[in-house]
């Protein structure tokens, strides 16, 4: 127990509502008791030296995992916040969850990422059921990243880089040389190389969400969930953040706000409203003025974009 406490406990810190450990742990976390423990941890093993340049390392993705939902439904406090939501989504496809605020978007992604359990239904990768897996095996399929940043702990970027790598160590083992070329690549890859050693608490908001990418490309999954990853980007890095998750060599599910980003980047669009799934299906027949209309309750033209040949959203203000 204290091993798992310890591993995982210290993990679930830097991976927010990680889904992967039991209910007794997760309010741990949240107290005074895991701070203590990180405390003691850094007084007994002061922070290594300032990061230094391993050979980068290839990313070993496989490809992604088949995800499916069947029929969920989830309530709280005896209110019904989702209602009969079923999706798939099959290796390396990018999965985008659509809705206005409150459309149950976040709820849907703690079911995928097993923070709660559903109510009804189940949700399976590969064909298992994701409360059969090991939380150790779990961590190890699937990477998250979420709109709020985890707490202040003293770390530097590269050692919040360096936590995706906890799900693949034993006990109290450190990071050993491969690690540290996985936290390189990845930290390479999203462009932040240059901020590994500045303190995290000290980054803006766009280059923390760019570190937190890096630590789920660091975990190595197979399954990415993201909710809203654009959310505190300029437009520049937006669009640079999905081209680097499109390219990744696994299944993607993120919630996304900016219809024309989901339009542009996403294989398949999931449209909820009221905790409903209203539509589903590729961005052209999901985003219909029809739909938009009903759901957001404005009028837009759709067309194509001329520099991509995607379908282009545009919005009447009136």
């Amino acid at each position: 127990m204290v091993r798992h406490f310890a591993v995982f406990g210290f993990y679930s810190v830097f991976y927010g509502e990680s889904g992967t450990l039991p209910r007794w742990s997760r309010r741990l976390c949240r107290g005074d008791h895991l701070m203590q423990l990180v405390r003691t941890l850094r007084a007994l093993h002061p922070p290594r030296p300032r990061f230094s340049d391993p050979q980068p390392a290839s990313f070993a993705g496989s490809g992604g995992v088949a995800l499916r939902a069947d029929r969920l439904g989830w309530e709280e406090d005896g209110h019904r916040i989702l209602n009969t939501i079923s999706l798939m989504a099959e290796p390396g496809d990018i999965i985008g969850i659509i809705g206005p605020n409150g459309a149950g978007k976040s709820s849907l992604l703690r079911l995928l990422y097993r923070f709660v359990q559903p109510t009804t239904g189940s949700v399976r990768i590969d064909r298992e059921d994701i409360w059969a897996i090991s939380a150790a095996a779990f961590a190890r399929k699937v990477a998250v990243v979420l709109q709020e940043f985890p707490a202040d702990f003293g770390l530097r970027a590269c050692e919040v880089v360096e936590t995706g790598r906890i799900p693949h160590q034993s006990g109290w083992a450190a990071s050993n040389r491969r690690d540290r070329e996985i936290v390189f690549d990845a930290m390479e890859t999203v462009g932040v190389r240059a901020l590994a050693d500045r303190d995290f608490a000290s980054l803006s908001g766009g280059e923390k969400q760019r570190v937190l990418l890096a630590r789920a490309i660091a975990q190595q999954p197979e399954l990415l969930i993201l909710d809203e990853p654009t959310n505190h980007l300029d437009i520049g890095y937006q669009f640079e953040c999905l081209r680097l998750v499109r390219d990744l060599p696994m299944t993607v599910i993120a919630s996304i706000h900016d219809l024309n980003i989901a339009a542009t980047y996403c294989d398949r669009l999931y449209c909820l409203d009221h905790g409903r799934m209203v539509a589903s299906g590729n961005p052209d027949d999901v985003l219909t003025p029809d739909l938009i209309r009903k759901v957001y309750g404005v009028n837009a033209l759709c067309d194509t974009h001329p520099f991509t040949g995607r379908l282009r959203i545009t919005f009447d203000p009136n």
